[in-house]
C-alpha cells in the first residue's frame, strides 16, 4: 500500500510540475508553440472535451440527439421530476475541482495568451510557406506577427485565413470550439492593448465573421454520459471579452440573442425572427420575504420582490383558445439582483430605451439594427430596420457553442 501511495505521489507531482513548467512559459511570452486543447486538459479545465473521457460503451462521445433521446425514454419509465435533480447534480458535480485539483494546479495564463501564442506560429508558418514558394528576388510583403500593428483590413484579411489554417503544433486540426476560443483570446488580447476593434461585429470584419462561420457550422455538440455539455467555450470567457453587456449596439444585440437563447429557449434563426415585442412581458415576483398585500408601484428595490421577463411562444398563443383549461408554457429570464450590469432585465429595459419609440409596441420586429452614425451618449441606438437573417445565424450559431445555453437547452 505504501508502495502504491508513493508512486501515486510521484506520479501527481510530475505532473504538477510538468503544469507549472508550462504555465511559466505562457507567462515568459509563450515562445513555444502551444496545444490549445492539451494545456486547458492539464490545467484543469472541467469543460475540455480532453479533460472528460466519459463516454458510452463503445468509447465514444454521445451526441446531443443521443442525449435527448435518452432523456425522452427516462421520462416515459416515470423518472421525470428525479431524473432532472440527478443530472444536475451530476453537471454541478463534474464542474466542480477536487480539493487536490485546487492546491495542486497553478493559476492558468490569461485566456488570450493561446489565441496571441497560435496567430504568432501561425504567422511564422506562413511567412516561411510564402518564402519557400517565392520564386523571384522581389521583396515579399509578409504577415505581421503583432495583431496591434495591423490595421483593420489587414487583420480581416489574414483572420480568415487564420481560422481556416491555424493547427495543433503536431499538425492536427483544432476542434471547432478551439478556433473559436483563440479567436476569442484574440479579441481579449485587442481590448487589453487599448484597440476598439470588435472583429465580431464591426462592419470590417464581415468577411472573417463569415469566414469563421463557415468554420464552425461543421461543429457538433457532444455530451458525455453523465450529461456534461463539452464545449471549450463558457459564459464567462464572453463577458471578459466585451462580447456580452452594453459596450455598443452590437454587443448589447449579441446579449439579448444570448439570453433569448438560453433562457427562453430560442434554437433555430426562424424562431429568433419570429420574436417581438409584443411576445415579452415584464412581471413582478414575490420572494419568500414580501408581504401578502402590497399595493401601488412596486420597484425593483423593494425587498421581497423581484423582477422577470415572461415570453409566450407565438405559437402556444395562437392555439390558446382552443386549450383555455390547459395551462401555456412560458419561459422566463429573472433579474439579477447580484450584478446589474448582468442582469437580463435591466438590459432589456436599455435595448428598449435606446430603440425608437415607433417600433416598441410592434408584433413583428424585435432585434433592430444599429444607426451606423450613433455614439455611447446617442438618444437612439438602433433603426427601424430588422437584423438580416444572415447576420442573426452567425450569431446564434456562435451562441449555441457555450456550454452553459448547451445544459440549458438539454434540460428542457
Amino acid at each position: 500500500m505504501e508502495t502504491e501511495l508513493q508512486d501515486s505521489c510521484q506520479t501527481t507531482n510530475s505532473f504538477g510540475e510538468e503544469v507549472l513548467q508550462m504555465a511559466l512559459r505562457m507567462a515568459s511570452g509563450m515562445d513555444e508553440p502551444v496545444d490549445l486543447e492539451t494545456a486547458l486538459a492539464a490545467s484543469g479545465e472541467s469543460n475540455s472535451r480532453d479533460s472528460l473521457h466519459m463516454n458510452d460503451e463503445n468509447g465514444s462521445f454521445l451526441s446531443a440527439r443521443d442525449i435527448r433521446a435518452q432523456t425522452r425514454c427516462q421520462k416515459r419509465t416515470g423518472n421525470r421530476g428525479r431524473g432532472r435533480g440527478r443530472k444536475r447534480a451530476k453537471i454541478d458535480e463534474a464542474r466542480s475541482p477536487s480539493s487536490a485539483e485546487q492546491t495542486q494546479l497553478p493559476h492558468p495564463p490569461p485566456p488570450y495568451s493561446y489565441g496571441v501564442n497560435a496567430w504568432k506560429h501561425w504567422v511564422l508558418q506562413k511567412n516561411t510557406q510564402l518564402e519557400k514558394a517565392s520564386q523571384t528576388n522581389r521583396k515579399l510583403k509578409l504577415f505581421k506577427t503583432d495583431i496591434l500593428q495591423l490595421t483593420a483590413d489587414e487583420l480581416n484579411y489574414s483572420l480568415c485565413l487564420f481560422v481556416k489554417e491555424v493547427r495543433k503544433p503536431n499538425g492536427e486540426e483544432y476542434a471547432c470550439d478551439s478556433i473559436y476560443y483563440l479567436c476569442l483570446g484574440i479579441q481579449q488580447y485587442l481590448f487589453e492593448n487599448g484597440r476598439i476593434d470588435n472583429i465580431f461585429a464591426d462592419t470590417y470584419y464581415e468577411k472573417f465573421t463569415e469566414c469563421l462561420n463557415d468554420v464552425l457550422i461543421k461543429y457538433e455538440a457532444m455530451v458525455a454520459r453523465e450529461g456534461v455539455f463539452l464545449s471549450r467555450i463558457e459564459e464567462e470567457i464572453l463577458w471578459e471579452c466585451k462580447q456580452l453587456g452594453a459596450h455598443s449596439p452590437h454587443v448589447l444585440l449579441n446579449t439579448l440573442m444570448y439570453f433569448n437563447t438560453k433562457y427562453f429557449m430560442l434554437k433555430t434563426v426562424d424562431e429568433h425572427t419570429q420574436l417581438s415585442f409584443s411576445h415579452i412581458l415584464k412581471h413582478w415576483k414575490k420572494g419568500p420575504g414580501s408581504g401578502a398585500g402590497g399595493t401601488g408601484k412596486v420597484t425593483s428595490g423593494t425587498p421581497g420582490r423581484s423582477a422577470l421577463l415572461r415570453y409566450y411562444p407565438p405559437s402556444q398563443m395562437k392555439d390558446s383558445s382552443r386549450r383555455r383549461k390547459e395551462v401555456i408554457p412560458s419561459y422566463e429570464q429573472v433579474e439579477n439582483l447580484d450584478n446589474p450590469l448582468r442582469c437580463p432585465v435591466k438590459l432589456y429595459e436599455f435595448y428598449l430605451s435606446k430603440c425608437p419609440e415607433s417600433i416598441k409596441n410592434r408584433n413583428d420586429i424585435f432585434y433592430l439594427y444599429p444607426e451606423r452614425s450613433c455614439v455611447p451618449d446617442s438618444p437612439v441606438w438602433y433603426s427601424t430596420l430588422t437584423l438580416g437573417k444572415e447576420t442573426i445565424t452567425k450569431m446564434l450559431q456562435r451562441i449555441k457553442m457555450v456550454r452553459e445555453v448547451g445544459e440549458n437547452m438539454m434540460l428542457s
